[in-house]
């Protein structure tokens, strides 16, 4: 028997969409999956665009739209960092941009959760993780720290590595 009903909207990049992955499930999937295993009845919504960054209006304008007020809780599940970091962008941008994000949901009556930004082989992301992520952390209620570098999938040395 189910005790909640909810909403996972995913936004974010290509992690997100997860086209480093295909054809197996991506973690958004993967979540959905679990959460329906355990009780809760899961509508989940992977709206993830390759190359996209925390400043997509476009991608905050679906969310807005996809909110379902027949579901106990709504949640949006915000993954970017990789690409604006290569734009190039500020952290201090990067986290303008992430507010105006989050509020913009939240006012829509999402519940926002920041997922901390994974390692990026395609260009020197380190400080410009540690960065966006140590703010991340310190900032926000609602943080899922994939991006801890003390774990296996956040460790710098997994960034190209498809198999952790």
């Amino acid at each position: 028997m189910s005790f909640l009903t909810g909403k996972l909207v995913w936004a974010g990049d290509s992690i997100t969409a997860n086209n480093h992955n295909s054809p197996n499930p991506g973690f958004p999937e993967l979540t959905a999956t679990q959460l329906s295993a355990d009780g809760f009845t899961v509508s989940n919504h992977n709206i993830g665009v390759p190359s996209s960054t925390c400043d997509s209006a476009g991608q905050a304008s679906t969310v807005v739209g996809l909110y379902d007020a027949g579901k106990q809780k709504n949640y949006c599940m915000i993954l970017f960092g990789a690409n604006d970091g290569a734009v190039p962008k500020t952290s201090a941008q990067f986290h303008i941009d992430l507010a105006a994000f989050v509020a913009t949901v939240e006012a829509a009556g999402f519940l926002a959760v920041i997922i901390t930004m994974l390692p990026c082989g395609s260009y020197a992301s380190t400080a410009f993780r540690a960065a966006i992520n140590a703010t991340t952390r310190s900032t926000y209620g609602r943080v899922i720290d994939f991006g801890d570098t003390g774990t296996t999938m956040g460790a710098e040395t997994a960034e190209n590595n498809g198999t952790l």
